[in-house]
């Protein structure tokens, strides 16, 4: 369904008045030419992460997409997933879930995503099937195809890609931004961006963005309410050491709906799918009652250290916690005609930590063959606890409860399209759970990886890339340890320079 926008900015700087005196004086002027030229104002020409350095996009033998914050804005992105959806080859993007967590997922070359996308910020790994508010966003980037070279192949990165958030930064002078934006369903989104010096040597500056959501549903139930806040500052301690910390903090509530088909061997559809019965979209089945919740905290600090004018050194720091309190909801669709509503319920929570040590060099083997290269160690831990509970069949457990004999004698499954589907209240859900037997999971992952990647031009056309990482993983909860070597090599060629390049990969 085609959601109407309309968004609107206060923006504060410095603004000079002027008094115009009216003139009543009419002249005109012949003017022999004028040319119009454009340019690709929102085309982004260089990246810090995609490479894991400094490296123009002509000069990196890797097929990525970078979508900035203009055009996000130009188009009225209001969420991640209505970003991922205007960048090329991105498919599929829906809201995914897993293990009481609710994310995004989506399609790259062909491989589906395991409900992570975007869980990647500034290169360093958040929790993966937890979702984040584009506020505080310069750019989205998405790396296409196989990357584990640099980045891993644990959970947060895929086959056929992954998407890097990459954050606004705190400004030496001050600016200040206001948005609001209305839409159709009830849509309201506030934001904040405020960046300012907090001293008067511009050493140690801030900047804070936020957002306030409010969706309703082209449903007649359905909506979701979600706050973000997002602090960043950055400190000069020294013409060699800089700092920088960033937090994320993000609360949402919303509902989680799926659809399915009931098998069995007493169960035959004829090879029909779901569109095939002609529900109506606009029943939800569900309730305002029973959401989805989750609450998650992000902390951040990189620090990096110029050792010489050819080498430094970058230390990043990542954590991430996300809670959880999932209710998913599940529409089973029988062949009779009839709807089967079974809830998950879900709490959990996910806890990541990530340490990583960059060394970055950059100098000349010769007047004209250049060399950058980058060493590299990281060590990562995702641990995640949740208990589940099913309630399958929820309509019939709660006639059975209310019913004077306790039995299910006399119920009546949902048929297709009914608008007067009974509604399930908090207090008889609750009721439900109160008899539901629940079972425990864990899971605790380490991975402890070393790469390297060298990148050197020849020329100031001809570049050439080799990469290796190593990646020891560690099951503990399963017992289970696998290494893994990932090495990449690659050729760039300008063609036409600074404009157009060939390159290969392998």
């Amino acid at each position: 369904m085609k959601k109407l926008l309309c968004s609107i900015s206060l923006l504060s700087g410095v603004f000079v008045l002027a008094q115009q005196e009216k003139d009543t004086t009419v002249q005109s002027k012949h003017i022999d030419e004028i040319i119009v030229s454009g340019v690709k104002k929102y085309a982004e020409k260089k990246s810090d992460y995609v490479a894991k350095m400094p490296l123009k996009n002509l000069e990196n033998p890797q097929v990525y997409t970078v979508l900035p914050k203009e055009l996000m804005q130009q188009q009225v992105a209001t969420d991640l997933q209505s970003s991922l959806n205007l960048l090329p080859g991105v498919n599929n993007v829906s809201v995914s879930v897993g293990s009481g967590g609710v994310g995004l997922g989506l399609t790259m070359r062909g491989f589906s995503s395991n409900a992570s996308a975007g869980a990647l910020r500034n290169g360093m790994a958040t929790n993966f099937v937890s979702l984040s508010d584009p506020v505080n966003l310069e750019a989205i980037e998405v790396i296409k195809g196989p990357s584990g070279t640099l980045f891993g192949s644990a959970l947060l990165v895929g086959y056929g890609g992954f998407v890097n958030r990459v954050t606004k930064k705190p400004l030496h002078q001050f600016k200040g931004e206001i948005g609001y934006t209305a839409g159709s369903w009830s849509s309201n989104r506030v934001t904040v961006d405020v960046s300012t010096p907090l001293n008067k040597s511009k050493t140690f500056l801030a900047r804070l963005n936020a957002a306030y959501n409010n969706d309703g549903s082209f449903q007649d139930y359905g909506k979701s309410k979600s706050v973000a806040i997002a602090p960043s500052f950055s400190f000069k301690v020294n013409d060699r050491l800089d700092i920088n910390l960033d937090f994320e903090y993000f609360d949402i509530s919303r509902n989680t709906t799926y659809m399915g088909l009931i098998t069995g061997k007493d169960v035959t559809f004829k090879d029909k799918s779901i569109n095939d019965f002609n529900l109506d979209k606009k029943i939800s089945y569900a309730s305002d009652e029973i959401q989805s919740k989750a609450k998650i905290f992000n902390t951040f600090a990189t620090a990096n250290y110029k050792i010489s004018d050819n080498w430094v050194s970058q230390t990043s720091f990542s954590s991430a916690k996300t809670e959880n309190d999932a209710n998913y909801l599940f529409l089973n669709l029988s062949n009779k005609g009839t709807i089967r509503r079974d809830y998950y319920h879900i709490p959990s929570t996910f806890n990541l930590t990530e340490i990583q040590q960059n060394f970055i060099g950059n100098f000349n083997i010769s007047d004209k063959i250049t060399n950058k290269i980058l060493v590299g160690i990281d060590y990562t831990t995702t641990k995640t606890t949740d208990k589940r509970g099913v309630v399958s069949d929820i309509d019939r457990k709660i006639y059975t409860m209310k019913s004077k004999d306790k039995t299910d004698i006399g119920f009546v499954p949902i048929a297709f399209n009914n608008e007067n589907s009974p509604y399930i209240s908090q207090a008889a859900y609750q009721e439900v759970l109160w008899e539901t037997v629940y079972r425990g999971y864990k899971r605790d992952y380490r991975n402890f990886s070393v790469y390297v990647s060298d990148v050197i031009s020849f020329s100031d056309r001809l570049f050439a890339m080799a990469s290796l990482r190593f990646d020891n993983f560690n099951s503990v909860s399963d017992n289970y340890r696998q290494n893994s070597w990932s090495p990449k090599l690659g050729l760039v060629y300008q063609v036409v320079k600074d404009k157009v390049s060939l390159f290969g990969i392998i």
